[in-house]
Parts: structure tokens; C-alpha cells; sequence
């Protein structure tokens, strides 16, 4: 594969994943919370996000293993598509960046208050 055709196939895939997100996205979040599965689950079984995530995450992982597992030199999945696996595990790797990324803020705003209360 060059590399136009990798580029290809990589903004094919993402376009994809994208689709994902937004169409499974509005089943699973909230109108103004795409992460309020993960908070809403963990709040429920006294659980953190991340571990929620882990768990949903794992869950595609396992199938791609399964896949290559069963065929090595072409791994397929009769359920959703080996492909499809792949889209999903990608999007969840996007959920995971996001859960990271809104927990650091908020660490970084509990910090600056407590500085600025300790200023005080």
C-alpha cells in the first residue's frame, strides 16, 4: 500500500469512526454530555469512568483478538465485521481521550482554586 492509498484509507476510517460516535453517541450521551454513559454507570455501580470505559473498550478488544485468534491470516468477525470492530475500538479510544481530557481540566481548576485559596 502507498502512501495515497494509506491516506485514503486512513480518512475513510475516520470519517467512519465519526459517523460512529455521532450515531451511537446519541443513544448512549446525553444532549449535553457525549461521556454521560461512563459518569451515569460508574455514579450507578460506585465505579470511576475510566473503569466503566475499560470494560466497554475491553469488550471490542477481545472480540479483535478473537478474530485473529481463530483466523490469523484473515481475521473476520461474523457478528459485526472484523472492520467494524476496529471503527468501534477506535471511537472508544477517542471516548477514553475525552474522559482524560476533562478530568485533567478539572484537576488543573481544583488546583487553581486551592492556590488561590491559599493565596488568600
Amino acid at each position: 500500500m502507498n502512501r495515497y492509498q494509506f491516506s485514503k484509507l486512513v480518512q475513510e476510517f475516520e470519517n467512519d469512526v465519526a459517523e460512529i460516535l455521532g450515531t451511537k453517541g446519541e443513544s448512549y450521551a446525553s444532549e449535553d454530555d457525549v461521556l454521560h454513559n461512563f459518569k451515569d454507570n460508574a455514579a450507578r455501580l460506585g465505579l470511576e469512568p475510566f473503569q466503566i470505559w475499560a470494560v466497554y473498550f475491553n469488550k471490542h478488544v477481545s472480540a479483535i483478538f478473537k478474530a485473529i485468534k481463530s483466523n490469523p491470516k484473515f481475521p473476520e468477525d461474523t457478528s459485526e465485521g472484523f472492520v467494524s470492530r476496529l471503527e468501534d475500538a477506535a471511537a472508544y479510544i477517542k471516548l477514553g481521550h475525552a474522559l482524560y481530557q476533562e478530568d485533567m481540566i478539572k484537576n488543573i481548576a481544583q488546583k487553581l482554586m486551592i492556590e488561590n485559596t491559599e493565596q488568600e
